[in-house]
């Protein structure tokens, strides 16, 4: 069971001063704003140890202190899709403590944040859905000739190196730059894609007869691809 939080040192003696003027418990309880049971419980704990401070709390102490509890949620105001290992990596290089990243996951819930795992593809509409089925149907018997001729200019996310969890390979490597405007965000789109090998973009090439066939079964809703 979580301990509550320990009265002021500065409260306590308050108590004990308004209790030795004769105060009874229920007055002193209205005037600190405190339970009549804590209280009471104070005064007692005085009488018998005769002084005012705590006990020693049981168990292993918080790793991180209060400051670095605000530092973590800056950091998620600031990146909201930094990862928690990746925070507690940052703790651990910042200041020499090493947690575990469920530490970090408490700390956040405590904040009223939440883990959550982004959608792999955005919402389709009705009438995008209606034109992905009407393009896979009217090209679902083109030849890989075809679609060596064909320019991908759409913004969907195409797995050309396989499975690559939560990030777009070319949006990971474009955010990796600082972009200050529209002319240095096209330089680093071009970079990225320079850096894909034409190997690879044969994958894409050889999986659009599967895509097509995809879209057509799913009827324009989004697939695995």
């Amino acid at each position: 069971m979580s301990q509550g939080k320990e009265t002021s040192l500065e409260l306590q003696n308050l108590i004990v001063k308004l209790k030795d003027e004769n105060k009874s418990y229920s007055e002193i309880a209205k005037i600190v704003k405190k339970p009549r049971s804590t209280v009471q419980t104070i005064y007692r704990n005085y009488v018998m140890r005769g002084n005012m401070l705590n006990k020693s709390r049981c168990g292993h102490p918080h790793k991180l202190s209060d400051r670095d509890a605000r530092a973590i949620v800056r950091k998620v105001k600031k990146n909201p899709k930094i990862s928690a290992p990746k925070l507690a990596d940052q703790i651990a290089t910042a200041s020499g403590k090493k947690v575990h990243p469920e530490t970090v996951l408490r700390i956040l819930r405590s904040g009223s944040y939440n883990c959550r795992v982004s959608r792999k593809k955005p919402f389709i509409s009705s009438v995008n859905q209606r034109k992905r089925l009407d393009f896979a149907s009217a090209h679902v018997d083109k030849d890989f000739d075809f679609w060596k001729t064909v320019v991908f200019t759409d913004e969907s996310k195409f797995n050309v190196f396989g499975r690559d969890g939560r990030r777009k390979e070319v949006d990971r490597r474009v955010r990796q730059q600082a972009i200050t405007s529209k002319e240095t965000l096209r330089k680093a789109i071009e970079h990225a894609w320079a850096q894909i090998s034409p190997e690879k973009t044969n994958i894409l090439v050889m999986s659009m007869p599967n895509r097509m066939q995809a879209v057509i079964a799913s009827k324009g809703d989004p697939t695995k691809y």
